[in-house]
């Protein structure tokens, strides 16, 4: 889970492509970078590049690369 870290988030509170955020659960920040589906997963997911190179992968799932990013800069 991930909230909006600035005042551009929208009055629900939802994220947007864009938007500066930080991940609930472990307080990592970056920029969103996708909102949608992942293949056969359930629910909508958020990609996000972080601001520094810790995520656990790069963008990339089950072999098709939905975000063109550093080496484990995603998360």
């Amino acid at each position: 889970m991930a909230t909006a870290a600035s005042s551009d988030a929208t009055a629900d509170g939802a994220i947007r492509l864009g938007d500066r955020i930080v991940t609930v659960k472990s307080g990592k920040v970056g920029v969103c970078r996708y909102i949608g589906q992942l293949g056969s997963t359930k629910g909508e997911w958020l990609g996000m590049e972080l601001d520094a190179p810790e995520g656990r992968h790069d963008g990339e799932h089950k072999g098709r690369q939905g975000v063109a990013r550093q080496s484990a800069a995603g998360q």
